[in-house]
């Protein structure tokens, strides 16, 4: 990975942490405030995704335990307590460490900070945050949990910048991200890769078409996108769930890796378009 990458990547981090601070100590004053709710949540996910792409793992696994812990506070699963702010200002510090902790000594703390989130996940009610931190008084009550949304098709089309792996990003990072949603149908186009002689290592020649079924709604997609928003073009439509099949089958046609006589075949069995055509090899 370029050291210059890695310097922007930790200049950057330590500016979103500074704003998740200032984010939850606002927090901590309207708890019920969903705009300040989003703020943590995408500081947390794009901390977890641009770590990934820099190769600060320890960083990005341990944010991605915060970010599915502020998911269900997003979708009031959880509520916003004394707690809570105070739990994860100590990850907030713990972030900052790891930025300078080598690879392969992550500190223990990090693991006593995870079982805190993990409690007051599993219980949805305050916990007892980690030793020598301070215990607000005045908890609000658990809010009533609520069901997940229903689940929605849609189809995304990624199209990078050629010149995205520039900035260090891999795009497999980011349809990895887009997996963790739901039910994910990942079609490549690679119709501009040029002949191997051509090739030039620092252009992405390729796009992608996903078909993604999630109950996460569509913020949660283009989350996943927002450290890379200014170097691709993305596309997200919702398909109407009887014709979601057929939207598959036409981006196989659209390519030429599947006739439309193949197509009618594969509608007419009883089992997911999916699975039929990457049993069939068509995916």
């Amino acid at each position: 990975m370029d050291a210059n990458h890695q310097a922007v990547f930790l200049e950057e981090a330590q500016e979103l942490l500074v704003d998740l601070e200032d984010s939850l100590l606002e927090l901590e004053r309207f708890p019920q405030d969903k705009d300040l709710i989003g703020q943590v949540f995408r500081a947390m996910h794009t901390i977890k995704g641009s770590g990934a792409m820099f190769g600060f793992n320890a960083v990005a696994s341990f944010t991605h335990e915060i970010e599915t812990f502020y998911d269900k506070v997003r979708e009031e699963i959880i509520p916003v307590t004394p707690e809570l702010i105070n739990i994860t200002l100590i990850a907030k510090d713990q972030i900052r460490a790891l930025l300078t902790t080598p690879p392969g000594e992550a500190p223990s703390e990090l693991t006593e900070t995870i079982s805190a989130f993990h409690r007051l996940a599993s219980k949805g009610e305050t916990t007892t945050p980690p030793e020598n931190q301070f215990s607000p008084k005045g908890a609000s009550p658990p809010s009533s949990t609520k069901n997940d949304g229903e689940s929605v098709i849609f189809r995304i089309r990624f199209m990078p910048g050629p010149r995205i792996f520039l900035t260090g990003t891999n795009p497999i990072h980011l349809l990895s991200e887009l997996q963790e949603l739901g039910d994910c149908e990942v079609v490549a186009h690679t119709d501009k890769i040029p002949l191997i002689n051509e090739i030039d290592p620092d252009i992405c020649y390729t796009s992608w078409d996903i078909i993604l079924t999630t109950d996460k709604g569509a913020d949660a997609i283009k989350d996943v996108f927002i450290f890379v928003e200014d170097d691709c073009e993305v596309t997200i439509d919702i398909i109407p769930t009887e014709t979601g099949d057929r939207k598959l089958g036409e981006i196989l046609l659209d390519r030429g890796d599947i006739t439309p006589e193949a197509l009618d075949e594969v509608l007419q069995e009883k089992k997911f378009i999916g699975e039929i055509l990457v049993e069939k090899g068509f995916v």
